[in-house]
């Protein structure tokens, strides 16, 4: 999620890629995701089905970045490929959250928060939005994605002033 909210904001700035809103679109298909795997966790007795659902994906995806490679007009392949990693990558995240006796630890920052707010969103969702301390936690988690991608595209900004204006005074 980071290295999407960093593109997004540099080529939106930038304007080097027409494309760059499905860098956003993954934000929802992760976070879509991630409330998966804490429904499927919350369902099944075998913590290890998310890391099964994960691994078939991720061989779905395998596949379609094959047939993208052999397909004379892909289109819209290279976007299925994005969305089955994505929705994967959430499906892990999730199990490192929820099973973290059974990792090594987080491999990300910014992509475990936005997956403690979606755990929170399906949490909140499942309690009618009655839960105060799972609201609560949603606020905090969503001023700190919120306040990284307004960073990003700040950034992005700053980075464009400085390095393209045509001419600088010495």
């Amino acid at each position: 999620m980071t290295g999407n909210f960093i593109l997004f904001a540099y080529q939106l700035v930038t304007h080097t890629d027409e494309y760059s809103w499905v860098k956003l679109i993954t934000l929802p298909v992760f976070i879509i995701s991630v409330i998966s795997g804490g429904w499927i966790a919350s369902r099944s007795s075998d913590r290890y089905l998310l890391l099964l659902s994960e691994g078939a994906l991720l061989t779905l995806g395998g596949l379609a970045a094959l047939a993208y490679q052999m397909s004379a007009h892909p289109g819209w392949m290279i976007y299925t490929v994005v969305m089955f990693v994505v929705f994967a990558m959430g499906l892990q995240n999730a199990f490192g959250k929820l099973f973290s006796k059974e990792t090594h630890g987080p491999t990300t920052m910014m992509t475990g928060n936005v997956t403690q707010a979606a755990l929170d969103i399906g949490s909140l969702y499942r309690a009618k939005f009655r839960d105060a301390s799972v609201r609560l936690s949603l606020r905090k988690n969503m001023a700190t994605v919120g306040g990284f991608l307004f960073g990003c595209l700040l950034g992005a900004v700053l980075a464009y002033m400085v390095t393209f204006v045509p001419s600088r005074p010495a």
